[in-house]
C-alpha cells in the first residue's frame, strides 16, 4: 500500500514549529488542530484496487492511472493553490 506511517506529517510539522506564517497543510490524513495550521482534507490516491501504473514506469513516485482519489486529490489541491495563491509550496514525496 502507498500510504503507510506518519513520516511526512511529522516533517511537515516540525518545519511549522519553526515559521512565523500561517500555514496550510493539504493532506489525507486527519491532522490534529494546532495554532498557526490550517488544514486540507484530500481523499486518498489508493482506493484499495490494484494501482495500475502507479510509477509510470519508474518516471514518477505516484500516480496510479484511472485512480478517482487521485483525480479528486488534484482537483483540490489545484482549486486551493489558484483560491489562495500561496508565495511559497512545499510538496514532500520523498
Amino acid at each position: 500500500m502507498h500510504h503507510h506511517g506518519r513520516g511526512h506529517l511529522a516533517r511537515a510539522t516540525s518545519i511549522c514549529a519553526h515559521l512565523r506564517e500561517p500555514v496550510t497543510i493539504l493532506s489525507s490524513l486527519a491532522i490534529p488542530e494546532r495554532p498557526g495550521v490550517s488544514t486540507v482534507r484530500l481523499p486518498r490516491d489508493d482506493d484499495g484496487t490494484a494501482a495500475v501504473g502507479a510509477d509510470a514506469n519508474g518516471a514518477l513516485h505516484w500516480a496510479p492511472l484511472h485512480d478517482r482519489g487521485l483525480r479528486e486529490r488534484m482537483t483540490m489541491i489545484t482549486e486551493w493553490v489558484s483560491t489562495h495563491r500561496p508565495r511559497v509550496m512545499v510538496v514532500d514525496v520523498s
